[in-house]
């Protein structure tokens, strides 16, 4: 009961969307759970984020670490709930959204890619003729 306390009094209720672009580039779930306590709101380390998780310290490295390893370790649904509320993001959950749609780089071709980055490019040019004008 005592850990349950101190988990809740230090979680934040609103958790945030990270930039698209970032978890996008998040090739495996563990590089988005890597993002998720990288950009921790307040930061905090491992070791206070196992705490507050309730996992040992190491255990919660080979985790965030699973696609570096032979021997994996997988962190379940709850976990990844937890984590995210601890470090105050949804990257795990906007990673899973993207994976479901093909929409990681990582599972784009290149064609896609450059068909995306042109589209892009020409409503920038839009954009700056459209200020041009109003100058």
């Amino acid at each position: 009961m005592q850990r349950e306390m101190t988990f809740y009094s230090a979680v934040s209720t609103q958790l945030v969307d990270l930039q698209a672009n970032a978890i996008a580039a998040c090739e495996t779930e563990q590089e988005a759970m890597r993002l998720c306590v990288a950009r921790a709101v307040p930061y905090r380390n491992q070791p206070d984020i196992a705490e507050l998780i309730g996992v040992d310290k190491s255990v919660l490295n080979r985790m965030l670490n699973a696609d570096h390893h032979a021997q994996p370790r997988h962190m379940s649904r709850v976990l990844q709930i937890k984590l995210q509320q601890v470090c105050g993001n949804r990257a795990v959950d906007q990673w899973a959204d993207l994976y479901a749609q093909g929409m990681l780089n990582c599972q784009r071709t290149v064609e896609d890619r450059k068909a995306e980055l042109l589209a892009e490019l020409e409503n920038l040019g839009v954009e700056t003729e459209r200020l041009n004008r109003s100058i």
